[in-house]
């Protein structure tokens, strides 16, 4: 349905590529992977939100990136009041899926 704002699905509000082919979007499957894994691993989910934000800042998403930015730092800061800081992985702030 139409709401006259010319936007559409929640896949098209989170970057949907738009190929018709019924896959979630890179976009929404990583911010979703994200979410889920931010409990019991931070850095994963700090990872996987920082991903998120590159692609939206490729998408010209500018107001979306710094969001999922700001989440990804937030996800780190948690690993850091934990005090997971410390040992493999340290620093590295890039993940891949």
């Amino acid at each position: 349905m139409d709401d006259g704002r010319g936007g559409g699905s929640t896949a098209e509000a989170y970057g949907d590529g738009g190929d018709g082919d019924g896959l979630p979007d890179r976009l929404v499957v990583l911010q979703k992977l994200a979410a889920a894994v931010r409990p019991t691993a931070p850095e994963r989910a700090g990872n996987l939100y920082s991903q998120a934000a590159e692609l939206a800042t490729g998408r010209g998403r500018g107001k979306l990136a710094v969001k999922l930015g700001a989440l990804a730092e937030e996800a780190w800061g948690e690993m850091e009041e934990e005090g997971e800081g410390a040992g493999e992985g340290e620093g590295v702030r890039e993940g891949v899926i």
